[in-house]
């Protein structure tokens, strides 16, 4: 295992501990930093993603791992949840970065990261998973108990923040239900790529930051750090349905119009930099060849998968 002053995770990881932004956009906080989305909401207004919603990941999955033209073990960014384990797993990644808005997401990664690099067996995760939930909500909570944890001088200075549940899986029965379920369901995948995210872990090649897609300083933060790494790019990512939020009325626009960005575009703009034309970009609908500026691959099978779609996978202009 390397040493953890020379791993990855350890050297990305950091970034989540500089504050690039203007203090409207980003604050200090003790798990890193955080996105300002309200007077109240530091935090980000959203639960922990764990399993997708409403997604289908089964065909996009093999098309990744099956299809020979596409070059595997690049390095891999994606949003949200467990999926991107799939995707990581499919696509042999060397390299990973986790990313979210929602300061709770990179809590609830380190925790599982950490397990997974202790945890050789699957069978023996998957005992202990349920039982993550626990640790991240109380990992949430002390934050959010300490008077310290950062400055709500603009705020009520008594507010304390919900601590989030498990976004679809809002019980302990419901968790282990999804846990269990067979391995070619959705979110699933991941276990058939198990042994090859335990070593990524356990070397510290997975790292999770708090990143705003179109956060521009941040961004840019990304992209020099990359470069350190001897990365000019991402190879691989994955978008989720974050352009549909942005694109939608309940967006964030009025914060990113103060940075001269503008919703999609901006989000766009600012990902273009840490892609390149033969960057794998992987949405949650085939809709994304069109709202992104992204021509299909002509690598990639896409057609139907039983009854539904298989989404696309584009490669980036």
């Amino acid at each position: 295992m390397k040493t953890l002053t020379t791993c990855f995770a350890q050297r990305l990881n950091k970034l989540n501990n500089e504050v690039v932004s203007p203090e409207q956009v980003m604050l200090p906080a003790d798990l890193g930093r955080a996105y300002s989305l309200d007077e109240k909401s530091f935090y980000g207004s959203s639960d922990i993603h764990v399993k997708s919603i409403a997604e289908e990941h089964y065909g996009r999955v093999l098309s990744v791992q099956h299809n020979r033209n596409i070059q595997k073990g690049g390095v891999y960014a994606g949003a949200a949840g467990m999926v991107n384990l799939s995707y990581i797993g499919a696509l042999q990644a060397s390299k990973a970065i986790l990313f979210d808005l929602n300061a709770y997401q990179k809590i609830f990664w380190d925790v599982v990261l950490d397990v997974i690099a202790a945890t050789p067996e699957l069978s023996e995760f998957k005992r202990q998973f349920p039982d993550l939930r626990e640790i991240v909500k109380n990992k949430v909570k002390s934050i959010f108990m300490d008077a310290n944890a950062f400055s709500l001088s603009d705020a009520d200075p008594d507010y304390v923040p919900k601590v989030m549940g498990y976004r679809g899986l809002t019980s302990n029965e419901d968790l282990n239900r999804w846990l269990h379920m067979d391995s070619y369901q959705g979110d699933m995948m991941w276990q058939n790529f198990y042994s090859h995210i335990h070593d990524l872990a356990k070397d510290g090649s997975i790292a999770a930051i708090t990143f705003d897609v179109c956060d521009y300083a941040a961004g840019q933060q990304l992209k020099q750090a990359l470069n350190e790494e001897g990365h000019s790019h991402l190879d691989y990512i994955y978008i989720s349905n974050i352009f549909n939020f942005l694109g939608g009325t309940s967006d964030f626009s009025t914060r990113f119009n103060a940075q001269g960005g503008l919703g999609v575009e901006g989000a766009k703009q600012n990902l273009s930099e840490v892609l390149n034309n033969d960057s794998l970009i992987i949405s949650h609908n085939a809709v994304y060849s069109n709202l992104w500026k992204a021509r299909l691959s002509q690598n990639v099978v896409c057609g139907s998968f039983g009854n539904r779609l298989c989404p696309m996978v584009c490669k980036a202009y």
